[in-house]
Protein backbone atom coordinates (compact mmCIF):
# COMPACT_ATOMS: atom_id res chain seq x y z
CA UNK A 1 0.00 0.00 0.00
CA UNK A 2 1.19 3.81 -0.55
CA UNK A 3 0.53 6.67 -2.44
CA UNK A 4 -0.29 6.33 -6.10
CA UNK A 5 2.11 7.87 -8.28
CA UNK A 6 1.73 8.22 -12.31
CA UNK A 7 3.99 6.34 -14.33
CA UNK A 8 4.83 9.28 -16.59
CA UNK A 9 3.49 7.20 -19.47
CA UNK A 10 1.15 7.85 -22.38
CA UNK A 11 -0.35 6.75 -26.06
CA UNK A 12 0.83 9.53 -28.23
CA UNK A 13 -1.29 7.57 -31.49
CA UNK A 14 -4.27 7.79 -28.64
CA UNK A 15 -3.25 10.77 -28.09
CA UNK A 16 -3.60 12.01 -31.67
CA UNK A 17 -6.88 10.94 -31.38
CA UNK A 18 -7.95 12.85 -28.35
CA UNK A 19 -6.27 16.00 -30.04
CA UNK A 20 -8.81 15.84 -33.07
CA UNK A 21 -11.69 15.31 -30.51
CA UNK A 22 -10.93 18.42 -28.60
CA UNK A 23 -9.87 20.52 -31.82
CA UNK A 24 -13.89 19.52 -32.25
CA UNK A 25 -14.97 21.47 -29.34
CA UNK A 26 -12.32 24.42 -29.02
CA UNK A 27 -12.84 25.31 -32.81
CA UNK A 28 -16.61 25.56 -32.87
CA UNK A 29 -16.50 27.05 -29.41
CA UNK A 30 -13.94 29.58 -30.82
CA UNK A 31 -15.60 31.04 -33.63
CA UNK A 32 -18.95 31.10 -31.31
CA UNK A 33 -16.25 33.60 -28.96
CA UNK A 34 -15.21 35.30 -31.92
CA UNK A 35 -18.35 36.22 -33.54
CA UNK A 36 -19.77 37.38 -29.89
CA UNK A 37 -16.91 39.51 -28.69
CA UNK A 38 -17.14 41.23 -32.17
CA UNK A 39 -20.58 42.06 -32.37
CA UNK A 40 -21.81 42.47 -28.46
CA UNK A 41 -21.18 45.84 -26.90
CA UNK A 42 -21.45 44.66 -23.09
CA UNK A 43 -18.27 43.96 -21.57
CA UNK A 44 -19.49 41.85 -18.78
CA UNK A 45 -21.20 39.76 -20.68
CA UNK A 46 -17.77 39.38 -22.77
CA UNK A 47 -15.88 38.27 -19.25
CA UNK A 48 -18.77 35.68 -19.16
CA UNK A 49 -17.61 34.41 -22.34
CA UNK A 50 -14.61 34.91 -21.77
CA UNK A 51 -14.82 32.80 -18.60
CA UNK A 52 -17.02 30.41 -19.65
CA UNK A 53 -14.79 29.87 -22.93
CA UNK A 54 -11.71 28.80 -20.72
CA UNK A 55 -13.94 26.73 -19.10
CA UNK A 56 -14.76 25.04 -22.21
CA UNK A 57 -11.70 24.52 -23.61
CA UNK A 58 -10.13 22.70 -20.75
CA UNK A 59 -13.20 20.17 -20.92
CA UNK A 60 -12.19 19.63 -24.70
CA UNK A 61 -8.56 18.82 -23.38
CA UNK A 62 -9.79 16.95 -20.33
CA UNK A 63 -10.67 14.72 -23.60
CA UNK A 64 -6.82 14.08 -24.37
CA UNK A 65 -6.18 13.49 -20.91
CA UNK A 66 -8.66 10.56 -21.00
CA UNK A 67 -8.57 9.12 -24.63
CA UNK A 68 -4.47 9.60 -24.67
CA UNK A 69 -4.27 7.75 -20.96
CA UNK A 70 -1.79 11.02 -19.72
CA UNK A 71 0.12 9.60 -16.71
CA UNK A 72 2.34 12.46 -17.56
CA UNK A 73 1.10 15.73 -15.46
CA UNK A 74 3.46 17.87 -17.36
CA UNK A 75 2.69 16.61 -20.86
CA UNK A 76 -1.04 17.14 -19.92
CA UNK A 77 0.43 20.57 -19.05
CA UNK A 78 1.76 21.22 -22.09
CA UNK A 79 -0.89 19.77 -23.96
CA UNK A 80 -3.31 22.36 -21.92
CA UNK A 81 -1.06 24.82 -23.41
CA UNK A 82 -0.63 23.90 -26.97
CA UNK A 83 -4.29 23.71 -27.58
CA UNK A 84 -5.32 26.65 -25.67
CA UNK A 85 -2.87 28.58 -27.68
CA UNK A 86 -4.22 27.05 -31.32
CA UNK A 87 -7.94 28.48 -29.59
CA UNK A 88 -6.68 32.07 -28.95
CA UNK A 89 -5.46 31.61 -32.95
CA UNK A 90 -8.95 30.64 -34.05
CA UNK A 91 -10.40 33.50 -32.03
CA UNK A 92 -8.36 36.03 -33.45
CA UNK A 93 -8.71 34.52 -37.21
CA UNK A 94 -12.41 34.40 -36.58
CA UNK A 95 -12.78 38.26 -34.83
CA UNK A 96 -10.24 39.69 -37.89
CA UNK A 97 -12.75 37.85 -40.34
CA UNK A 98 -15.72 39.77 -38.98
CA UNK A 99 -14.16 42.68 -38.58
CA UNK A 100 -12.81 43.44 -42.18
CA UNK A 101 -15.72 41.27 -44.03
CA UNK A 102 -13.41 39.00 -45.84
CA UNK A 103 -13.43 35.66 -45.90
CA UNK A 104 -11.68 32.96 -43.81
CA UNK A 105 -9.43 32.03 -46.93
CA UNK A 106 -8.26 35.49 -47.82
CA UNK A 107 -7.53 36.21 -44.44
CA UNK A 108 -5.62 33.29 -43.85
CA UNK A 109 -3.29 33.73 -46.97
CA UNK A 110 -2.03 37.63 -45.60
CA UNK A 111 -3.13 37.40 -42.13
CA UNK A 112 -0.56 40.10 -40.79
CA UNK A 113 -2.18 42.50 -43.49
CA UNK A 114 -5.52 41.69 -42.31
CA UNK A 115 -5.00 42.15 -38.94
CA UNK A 116 -3.31 45.65 -39.80
CA UNK A 117 -5.83 46.91 -40.95
CA UNK A 118 -7.87 45.39 -37.65
CA UNK A 119 -5.70 47.55 -35.63
CA UNK A 120 -5.94 51.05 -37.07
CA UNK A 121 -9.46 51.07 -36.62
CA UNK A 122 -11.21 52.20 -33.64
CA UNK A 123 -13.62 50.51 -31.37
CA UNK A 124 -15.98 51.50 -28.59
CA UNK A 125 -17.02 49.74 -24.97
CA UNK A 126 -20.56 50.19 -24.66
CA UNK A 127 -23.59 50.89 -26.59
CA UNK A 128 -23.86 53.71 -29.40
CA UNK A 129 -22.91 57.37 -28.20
CA UNK A 130 -22.45 56.45 -24.49
CA UNK A 131 -19.89 53.98 -25.95
CA UNK A 132 -16.18 54.01 -24.59
CA UNK A 133 -13.85 54.59 -27.69
CA UNK A 134 -10.55 52.55 -26.64
CA UNK A 135 -7.98 52.65 -29.73
CA UNK A 136 -4.23 52.62 -30.27
CA UNK A 137 -2.00 51.13 -26.45
CA UNK A 138 -5.10 51.10 -24.75
CA UNK A 139 -6.28 48.64 -27.57
CA UNK A 140 -3.57 46.62 -27.63
CA UNK A 141 -3.51 46.13 -23.75
CA UNK A 142 -7.44 45.20 -23.88
CA UNK A 143 -5.97 42.39 -26.34
CA UNK A 144 -3.34 41.07 -24.33
CA UNK A 145 -4.90 40.82 -21.44
CA UNK A 146 -7.63 38.81 -23.46
CA UNK A 147 -5.18 36.27 -24.71
CA UNK A 148 -3.94 35.90 -21.28
CA UNK A 149 -7.42 34.99 -20.20
CA UNK A 150 -8.21 32.87 -22.85
CA UNK A 151 -4.59 30.87 -22.38
CA UNK A 152 -4.30 31.79 -18.98
CA UNK A 153 -8.06 29.95 -17.52
CA UNK A 154 -7.70 26.42 -19.26
CA UNK A 155 -4.04 26.24 -17.69
CA UNK A 156 -5.32 27.38 -14.56
CA UNK A 157 -7.72 25.08 -14.13
CA UNK A 158 -5.54 22.15 -14.67
CA UNK A 159 -3.39 23.30 -12.34
CA UNK A 160 -5.46 23.69 -9.85
CA UNK A 161 -7.27 20.51 -10.20
CA UNK A 162 -3.60 19.07 -10.24
CA UNK A 163 -2.31 15.32 -10.71
CA UNK A 164 -3.87 11.96 -9.91
CA UNK A 165 -7.49 13.27 -10.30
CA UNK A 166 -7.82 9.72 -12.07
CA UNK A 167 -6.18 7.02 -11.47
CA UNK A 168 -4.88 4.17 -14.12
CA UNK A 169 -4.22 0.63 -13.73
CA UNK A 170 -0.82 -0.27 -15.50
CA UNK A 171 -1.78 -4.09 -15.42
CA UNK A 172 -4.55 -3.53 -17.24
CA UNK A 173 -3.30 0.17 -19.36
CA UNK A 174 -7.00 1.91 -18.00
CA UNK A 175 -8.30 4.36 -16.32
CA UNK A 176 -9.73 2.62 -12.75
CA UNK A 177 -13.48 3.94 -13.45
CA UNK A 178 -15.22 2.00 -11.18
CA UNK A 179 -15.74 4.23 -7.93
CA UNK A 180 -17.66 3.67 -5.29
CA UNK A 181 -18.12 6.02 -1.93
CA UNK A 182 -18.41 5.71 1.86
CA UNK A 183 -19.51 8.45 3.40
CA UNK A 184 -19.75 7.64 7.29
CA UNK A 185 -20.67 10.54 10.32
CA UNK A 186 -17.59 11.06 12.35
CA UNK A 187 -17.54 10.39 15.89
CA UNK A 188 -14.06 11.67 16.36
CA UNK A 189 -11.40 13.35 14.13
CA UNK A 190 -9.75 11.12 11.98
CA UNK A 191 -6.28 11.98 11.14
CA UNK A 192 -4.76 10.47 7.24
CA UNK A 193 -2.23 8.72 9.30
CA UNK A 194 -4.82 6.41 11.13
CA UNK A 195 -6.32 5.76 7.41
CA UNK A 196 -3.11 4.44 6.20
CA UNK A 197 -2.95 1.81 8.81
CA UNK A 198 -6.69 1.02 8.33
CA UNK A 199 -6.20 -0.05 4.61
CA UNK A 200 -2.58 -1.50 5.63
CA UNK A 201 -2.89 -3.00 9.27
CA UNK A 202 -6.49 -2.85 10.96
CA UNK A 203 -9.09 -2.53 8.06
CA UNK A 204 -11.84 -0.50 8.11
CA UNK A 205 -13.94 -2.39 10.95
CA UNK A 206 -14.18 0.84 13.04
CA UNK A 207 -15.01 3.33 10.29
CA UNK A 208 -17.79 1.36 8.99
CA UNK A 209 -19.37 1.07 12.42
CA UNK A 210 -20.31 4.73 12.46
CA UNK A 211 -23.29 5.95 11.59
CA UNK A 212 -24.19 6.22 8.11
CA UNK A 213 -24.50 10.00 6.36
CA UNK A 214 -28.44 10.38 5.85
CA UNK A 215 -28.44 13.92 4.16
CA UNK A 216 -25.40 15.22 2.17
CA UNK A 217 -26.38 18.46 2.01
CA UNK A 218 -25.76 19.00 5.75
CA UNK A 219 -23.44 18.45 8.70
CA UNK A 220 -20.12 17.30 9.11
CA UNK A 221 -18.54 13.78 7.58
CA UNK A 222 -15.74 11.61 5.78
CA UNK A 223 -16.35 10.61 2.18
CA UNK A 224 -13.86 7.46 1.27
CA UNK A 225 -13.89 7.36 -2.67
CA UNK A 226 -12.67 3.76 -3.74
CA UNK A 227 -12.27 3.51 -7.18
CA UNK A 228 -10.99 -0.30 -9.31
CA UNK A 229 -10.37 -1.71 -12.78
CA UNK A 230 -13.53 -3.07 -14.03
CA UNK A 231 -11.91 -5.39 -16.03
CA UNK A 232 -8.93 -7.24 -13.83
CA UNK A 233 -10.35 -6.14 -10.09
CA UNK A 234 -7.51 -6.61 -8.62
CA UNK A 235 -5.73 -3.66 -7.58
CA UNK A 236 -8.16 -1.10 -5.73
CA UNK A 237 -7.29 2.75 -4.83
CA UNK A 238 -9.03 4.99 -2.11
CA UNK A 239 -8.88 8.78 -1.32
CA UNK A 240 -10.10 10.79 1.67
CA UNK A 241 -12.64 13.89 1.59
CA UNK A 242 -13.46 15.42 4.93
CA UNK A 243 -16.57 17.25 4.22
CA UNK A 244 -18.65 20.18 6.39
CA UNK A 245 -21.39 22.40 5.51
CA UNK A 246 -21.18 26.26 7.19
CA UNK A 247 -23.23 29.50 6.50
CA UNK A 248 -22.26 32.06 4.90
CA UNK A 249 -21.96 35.99 5.29
CA UNK A 250 -25.55 35.63 3.86
CA UNK A 251 -26.58 32.92 6.26
CA UNK A 252 -26.90 30.44 3.42
CA UNK A 253 -25.65 27.02 3.85
CA UNK A 254 -22.21 26.73 1.70
CA UNK A 255 -20.51 23.11 1.35
CA UNK A 256 -16.14 22.83 2.52
CA UNK A 257 -14.20 20.05 0.84
CA UNK A 258 -11.17 19.27 2.52
CA UNK A 259 -8.46 16.61 1.18
CA UNK A 260 -7.43 14.32 4.16
CA UNK A 261 -5.46 12.01 1.39
CA UNK A 262 -4.69 11.88 -1.92
CA UNK A 263 -5.28 8.17 -3.61
CA UNK A 264 -3.35 5.48 -1.84
CA UNK A 265 -3.34 2.08 -3.19
CA UNK A 266 -5.41 -0.59 -1.32
CA UNK A 267 -5.27 -4.03 -0.79
CA UNK A 268 -8.29 -6.24 -1.89
CA UNK A 269 -8.59 -8.13 1.87
CA UNK A 270 -8.44 -4.61 3.55
CA UNK A 271 -11.44 -3.54 1.95
CA UNK A 272 -14.35 -2.51 4.11
CA UNK A 273 -16.97 -4.37 4.44
CA UNK A 274 -19.47 -1.70 3.53
CA UNK A 275 -18.26 -1.98 -0.03
CA UNK A 276 -19.93 -4.13 -2.90
CA UNK A 277 -16.77 -5.94 -4.28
Amino acid sequence: MGYYKESGKFNIIYMLVGVVLALGIIAPIAFAYGVVTRYNPFIYINVLFTVGYGAIVWGGVSIVYIVGHIRNFRMFQFTTLLLSIVGLCCVWLTYVVFVVDASFVEVLSDFPYYFSRTTNLSYSVGRGSTGLPISGIVLYIFWVIEAILLVGIPVFLVRKTGRASRVYCEDCNRWARNEQKIEKIPTRVIHAEEFIEMATRKGFAEFDAFEDVADEDQGQYYQLTFASCKKCDATYFFRVYYISHKPNSDGKIEMDLKTIMGFHTVSHGMLPKSLKK
